[in-house]
């Protein structure tokens, strides 16, 4: 009280007039009685006065001569408030006005009309403007994207076409000796060597042998021939171990070899002479004897050797590494959709008028531009430069390839935007790189080794790898590159052995790639079908639809007249045809229920109905778990709803026409911008998809850029934005866009006091000829906005905003105003009075109460509150327990109004009076009491508000709640 008598200010005096208030008439009678009175705000039919606390003892004569002359100056009814601290502040610590009157909002800031672009022409600049916001989020990236995306894949790609070559593999044939011993340590790389015989000879003995060979394991049996059978028909891998068998008697020498591995029959031979000569020259002292094996030098076997082939193993391995480097980088594309998401950013851009094909057009095909730069490019380049064995070089491998390269990105594409929808970029990045491992690098391996045994019988897990090549993009891809691989080894032996015809890469057989194109084809298009109906909320409304097959709606509590009179104009009004309807928009019985997979499920919304007229400005108020950001949902087409139905702008809500949508303006609860992009260009998006012409989108950004008072941050990106200013930036996104019908949800929540007043007049400037529904906790936020015209959706647009930045978001809404009408959900009561019309206040997913504010607090919470401020002398009475001046003061007030006390302190007393006084009875009665009672220090005098109806709803929803708990 203090702080309001010395800045001048302490009450807040508004008419609301019959048609327009005649202002000159009214001031002049105010300022005759009370000369520092200013007017605070004008509208199409109220206006309000500022009447400082000090001129309170003239208040009596003041309101007898406006009683008195109430019919002359057209006063319909009168409405005394108190100023809040909040203008307190804006007065001492902030410039931004916080008066708006209808002059400067909707003469001289009139939103301009446009002529937008229609067929070809805009779907190009959407395409353009869309793709280019898609590397502006590169280039918000780019040192990462150039690690990460650009340096490592082409590093790794060049290095294994590197190590895939012979001379880097095969050391040895490097070397001048080529020659090879031909006694057991050929075999030295085999990890297990065994060797049979049988010595039936004296004199005779392996000592010397098994000395020269330490790791080969000489195991003495009768019957070698026989040994050996038994082995083959038990285990065919212990049998390829054994490399030769020898068996020795007085009469005849065998040799046993095994035809698994190169030289066995020369050492075998060698072995046996060397056996045979511990006899017959018992003076060599363990010497043997060593057969070298020297290849033939001619120019033809040395060019034959420079272009041999490479290993099937090289070139399987460079395929399945090249796959796996290219899944591995794609994995990277999820993060920009799961950030839209997230925010709720492209379910903007579709309400502002881009169809979701085109959407997830403009993303697919920049990301496919980008990854055949980055990854299909560096391949082919790699293979062309660096296949020094002309295996994996030739041209029509690399075409090939890059087909099955492109097929898979595309493909993986797809099922990463799918996703995308479900996972949050941690969490599926999570799930894809797991994918990759599984599906694009072991199950296709495991496939491959499977199908080298063709004639083995299929079991289950042959045919669980079959699913997999045809169903999951890794598998596919990967298994695409390994049949190239494939062919191209046959095509290059083919060659080097003159065949005049190679195999066709794109056959259909088994070993050609063929059949995976066609696979990766098909899953493309029905991965990307899934994205589009996904987006389109297809299987939202399935799964709803399913689940919920028995739902029926719960009985209706009793609402009030008003409530039930709204419930039947909505259901009368909604059976008209199409263009017989007025409204802006029309709920119609919305109900909305949410299952849980454990615990009971939850009835968000029960049989919400309500209008929206043209020009108005409708707030939807309620506490947190009301059901206000669901209804939001559905109304916005997030969420779909179990039962009801919505109507906007002259289109019912359907699932596959965006008509519906696009007449929506929307400022979700959560940002709705890129954070990446500066708030201009997040404004020049927007608009340059709603269709405007780049001349014009220049012009329309800078204008919404200063209602909401951000010129000094406009270049900025959005991220170093403060929650005010980026809650004023989206109430302009919103409002920009230029819907029929403008839904916003907290608009000011968040925004400091003089933003908050711009945002009021930007939702004032869009309102004449829209409709505005605002959502709120706060009140006072749905009166600023009265008066005006076609829908947009804030949620909780100053959701955070301090009180500055909270002025500005609402000069926003009313520069809005002449062209939408606007639907606002806020925590916030002196927003909802300072911006809607009309309020509907949500408890338990129903509205409980509907109408004007003031029809709100005559018909649930008549009467005037008091603050009794009490003398300090009064804390010592108090302390001393001396009562009886204060209980002489309450008797009094008592005797002299129908009044109850809500509230006590040492020096404030809070009543409640009941009594239908007039204001000039009620300021007489106080100035009379206030002079006789010392003690009696100062007051101030209101209306009941908003706040108090509110409260007092919500608490017998409470008081329902738990009785029925109780039952």
């Amino acid at each position: 009280m203090h702080l309001k008598r010395a800045l001048g200010t302490g009450y807040r005096l508004s008419f609301t007039t019959i048609g327009l208030p005649n202002e000159p008439a009214i001031t002049a009678v105010i300022t005759s009685k009370i000369p520092e009175a200013t007017v605070k705000e004008t509208s199409l039919n109220s206006i309000s006065y500022n009447l400082p606390s000090k001129s309170s003892n003239k208040f009596p004569k003041l309101f007898g001569l406006l009683e008195s002359k109430r019919s002359e100056l057209g006063i319909n009814s009168m409405g005394m408030g108190i100023s809040t601290l909040e203008e307190v502040f804006l007065k001492l610590c902030s410039d931004v006005t916080t008066e708006f009157s209808e002059d400067t909002i909707d003469g001289e800031n009139t939103e301009p009309t446009f002529k937008t672009m229609t067929g070809k022409n805009l779907y190009f600049h959407q395409l353009a403007v869309l793709i280019m916001r898609q590397l502006k989020y590169l280039w918000s990236k780019k040192i990462s994207f150039l690690i990460i995306q650009v340096l490592i894949p082409a590093i790794m790609i060049f290095g294994i076409t590197i190590l895939t070559n012979n001379d880097f593999v095969n050391e040895d044939s490097t070397r001048e000796d080529t020659n090879i011993s031909l006694d057991l340590d050929v075999y030295n790389k085999m990890a297990d060597r065994r060797v049979l015989y049988s010595v039936d000879v004296n004199g005779v003995s392996f000592r010397t042998i098994e000395e020269k060979h330490p790791k080969v394991n000489f195991e003495l049996t009768p019957d070698v021939y026989g040994a050996v059978l038994r082995t083959g028909k038990r285990d065919i891998i212990e049998y390829n171990k054994y490399l030769i068998g020898i068996e020795l008697n007085n009469t005849d020498a065998t040799v046993l070899f095994t035809t698994v591995v190169r030289h066995a029959a020369p050492v075998a031979m060698n072995l046996l002479t060397n056996v045979i000569a511990t006899q017959l020259l018992p003076y060599a002292d363990g010497q043997t004897v060593t057969t070298y094996n020297y290849p033939i030098e001619s120019s033809l076997e040395s060019k034959s050797n420079k272009e041999e082939v490479k290993s099937i193993f090289a070139v399987v391995l460079w395929a399945v590494f090249v796959a796996f480097v290219t899944l591995t980088t794609v994995v990277n594309a999820v993060s920009l959709p799961c950030k839209e998401r997230a925010s709720g950013t492209r379910h903007m851009h579709v309400l502002t008028g881009c169809a979701p094909a085109l959407h997830w057009g403009a993303t697919l095909l920049t990301h496919a531009l980008i990854y055949a730069l980055v990854l299909v490019l560096p391949a082919v380049v790699a293979v062309a430069a660096l296949d020094r064995d002309r295996t994996i070089d030739r041209p029509d491998f690399l075409g090939a390839m890059v087909v099955v390269l492109m097929l898979g990105i595309l493909s993986f594409l797809a099922l990463v935007y799918i996703v995308s929808f479900n996972l949050g970029e941690r969490g599926s990045s999570i799930v894809l790189v797991a994918m990759v491992f599984i599906f694009g690098l072991i199950t296709p391996t495991m496939k491959s080794v499977s199908d080298t045994f063709e004639d083995e019988d299929k079991d289950f897990g042959d045919y669980v790898l079959l699913v997999l090549s045809y169903s999951l993009a890794p598998h596919s891809l990967t298994a695409g590159a390994i049949r190239c691989a494939y062919v191209a080894r046959i095509n290059a032996v083919a060659v080097s052995a003159n065949l005049t015809e190679p195999l066709n890469y794109f056959s259909i057989s088994d070993k050609t790639p063929g059949v995976i194109m066609l696979v990766l084809l098909a899953q493309f298009f029905v991965y990307m079908t899934i994205v589009i109906l996904t987006q389109y909320g297809v299987f939202n409304a399935l799964f709803d639809r399913v689940l919920n097959m028995n739902y029926r709606a719960p009985s209706r509590a009793d609402a009030d007249e008003t409530v039930r009179a709204e419930r039947a104009y909505v259901e009368k009004t909604i059976a008209l045809p199409k263009k017989q309807i007025q409204d802006a928009m029309l709920v119609n019985d919305l109900h909305k229920k949410y299952w849980r997979i454990f615990g009971k499920p939850c009835n968000a919304v029960q049989g919400v109905s309500f209008s929206v007229k043209k020009g108005e400005c409708f707030g939807l108020l309620g506490v947190n778990g009301a059901g206000k950001s669901s209804t939001f949902k559905m109304m916005t087409g997030i969420e779909w709803p179990t039962r009801g139905s919505l109507f906007a702008n002259g289109h019912f809500m359907s699932r596959f026409s965006t008509d519906y949508l696009q007449s929506l303006g929307y400022c979700p609860q959560f940002s709705g911008l890129d954070a990446f992009l500066t708030g201009y260009d997040n404004l020049k998006l927007l608009l340059t998809l709603r269709g405007l012409k780049p001349e014009d989108v220049e012009s329309e950004v800078k204008a919404w850029i200063e209602t909401v008072g951000l010129e000094k941050y406009a270049r900025r990106p959005v991220s170093g934005y403060s929650g005010g200013c980026a809650r004023r930036l989206a109430a302009a996104a919103a409002l920009s866009r230029g819907g029929a019908v403008t839904l916003l949800d907290e608009p000011t929540a968040g925004v400091d006091v003089a933003a908050r007043r711009r945002v009021w007049a930007a939702l004032r400037r869009a309102r004449p000829h829209r409709a505005v529904v605002v959502t709120s906790h706060s009140v006072c936020v749905c009166v600023c906005a009265r008066g005006g015209g076609a829908v947009t959706l804030l949620d909780e647009p100053t959701a955070g905003v301090d009180v500055a930045a909270r002025r500005r978001v609402w000069a926003a809404l009313r520069r809005a105003r002449p062209h939408r009408a606007v639907v606002v959900t806020s925590h916030s009561m002196d927003e909802m009075e300072a911006l809607c019309g009309r309020i509907a206040i949500m408890a338990a997913g129903r509205v409980r109460a509907l109408g004007e504010p003031a029809e709100l607090r005559a018909a649930h919470a008549a009467g005037h509150t008091v603050l009794i401020k009490l003398s300090t002398v009064t804390a010592t009475d108090v302390t001393d327990s001396s009562k009886s001046e204060i209980n002489r003061l309450k008797a009094a007030l008592q005797e002299t109004f129908n009044c109850t006390l809500r509230d006590e302190h040492k020096t404030m007393l809070n009543y409640h009076i009941e009594s239908p006084l007039r204001y000039s009875e009620l300021f007489s009665a106080l100035e009379h009491l206030k002079a006789k009672f010392a003690l009696f220090e100062d007051y101030s005098l209101s209306e009941t508000t908003l706040e108090e109806v509110f409260l007092s709803l919500a608490r017998e929803d409470a008081g329902e709640t738990s009785a029925r708990a109780t039952v």
